[in-house]
């Protein structure tokens, strides 16, 4: 019975059904069109990272070749191979399977221009300061597709399986004939879900393909599709639900409103309510405080900069005497203000993070019941993307500045230069990639636990559509 329907079904959607094919092949137009453009964002921001920037200052290997030339002259220029001239290039490269999750990147920095002349207020000011097309989202991409615009779909093209049936009159006749509600749903189901999550499927596992960073990758996309099984199994139980409970309607407007109300809750209204609920318990502290409280502790280092010198000195053990004293005052005076900064704006990053962390915690909570935040979670992380991902990158660029300012500051305030065995210790900076969390995969078993609850209650509600209803 069930294979004479799903044929019955695909007859239908092929002769009978123009807007509902119009709206799959739209569905898997828009498919290609977001791995395509992954593909391209992808390789766009590896070309602008090879690139390398305008405001480097001096890279490592022209600077290691002038303190080696430096070195073994006896005359040289005071502003020649300064420790701080030293700059490293930090870059956050695209996550594994970024191409699958795209959309919300580029509001993320990527690179950041590591030296003594930049502190934690000014890392990334660059970045914070650009216009907003370089800010703006991407329009779509797979991940966006596969929590937003699939389960639209699947529910506008199966919210009147029964009551259709019902206000045409032929409910009766089919189901006096053996046809169960419950099979005509499923009939439904198969018909436009398995197509649309093939679609989807194929072409996230040809863009990995294609990205070639499936080979490294295979765990992560494992992930992905799973999570978007898990996800789109309980679209179509939810859609199944629907479609029962509207069964007893001689109205198919009345079943459309409520797929389209469910949708927009579930997926809209939902995740807007945690983010606000998030911010509202947890405010994050004003990033204009924090560049206020950073101006006013290099002002505040300028006014006291021979004390600060001295006692700098003091705590490294650093020989005034010994100093050369050709060299420029601006060095000292702009390193010690740097890590003046870094100390006095400390705590007010301290608390960021925090905040930051507390609000992810009730996000997390949330997510148990919000299932398109759950879904929407684990699929930036297989593919290795999303605002954590960043945080972690800001974090180590922090940490990068530190063992930079640590390694150059002795030379800068006594005004003497780096040995080469000095400078060749201090390392390049490397993104180290956080593991995909082992919470993902409890994240699809719970999908997928969700997933038979509703099976199981669009199947009680199919029961209860009686021949007499209709």
């Amino acid at each position: 019975m069930i294979a004479v329907l799903v044929r019955q079904e695909c007859t239908r959607l092929l002769r009978r059904s123009p807007a509902r094919l119009a709206l799959l092949v739209l569905y898997t137009a828009l498919a290609v069109w977001a791995g395509i453009d992954g593909l391209h964002w992808k390789r766009a921001l590896a070309q602008a990272q090879h690139d390398r920037p305008a405001d480097l200052r001096q890279e490592r290997s022209a600077w290691m070749a002038d303190l080696e030339r430096v070195l073994s002259s006896e005359t040289s220029s005071p502003f020649e191979a300064r420790p701080m001239n030293l700059t490293l290039l930090a870059v956050l490269p695209p996550g594994p399977l970024a191409e699958l999750s795209h959309q919300r990147e580029s509001i993320h920095p990527h690179t950041a221009l590591i030296s003594g002349w930049q502190s934690d207020a000014s890392l990334f000011r660059r970045y914070e300061v650009e216009g907003s097309s370089a800010l703006s989202m991407r329009g779509l991409d797979l991940t966006y597709l596969a929590v937003v615009l699939f389960p639209l779909v699947l529910l506008l093209s199966t919210f009147d399986v029964l009551s259709a049936e019902r206000h045409t009159g032929r409910l009766r006749l089919l189901m006096v004939q053996g046809a169960r509600p419950a099979l005509l749903v499923l009939a439904r189901l198969v018909t436009i879900a398995v197509p649309v999550w093939l679609v989807t499927s194929a072409v996230a596992v040809v863009v990995a393909l294609v990205g070639q960073e499936a080979d490294g990758n295979l765990g992560r996309l494992a992930l992905w599709l799973a999570a978007f099984t898990g996800y789109a199994a309980l679209w179509a139980a939810a859609a199944g639900w629907i479609a029962a409970r509207c069964a007893r309607s001689s109205d198919p407007a009345m079943a459309a409103m409520a797929a389209v109300t469910a949708w927009v809750v579930v997926v809209l209204l939902v995740p807007s309510f945690a983010q606000f609920a998030a911010e509202a318990v947890y405010p994050t502290p004003s990033r204009v405080a924090y560049l206020t409280q950073a101006r006013q502790a290099e002002a505040q280092s300028r006014r006291e900069l021979e004390q600060r010198a001295e006692v700098y000195m003091a705590e490294h053990d650093i020989h005034a005497g010994s100093a050369d004293q050709a060299v420029p005052g601006f060095f000292r005076a702009s390193y010690l203000a740097n890590i003046n900064i870094n100390s006095s704006t400390a705590p007010l990053v301290a608390r960021f993070e925090e905040q930051r962390a507390a609000q992810a915690a009730v996000a997390d909570r949330i997510e148990l019941a919000a299932p398109t935040m759950l879904a929407y979670r684990i699929l930036q992380d297989a593919a290795g993307v999303g605002a954590e991902r960043a945080a972690d990158y800001r974090r180590q660029v922090r940490e990068h500045l530190k063992v930079l300012h640590e390694a150059v500051g002795p030379a800068t305030v006594g005004r003497s230069r780096l040995t080469l065995d000095q400078a060749r210790a201090i390392p390049d900076f490397r993104f180290v990639e956080p593991a995909v969390p082992s919470s993902a995969w409890w994240g699809v078993a719970w999908l997928l636990a969700l997933a038979v609850g509703v099976g199981a209650m669009a199947r009680r509600a199919a029961r209860r559509v009686a021949p007499l209803d209709s």
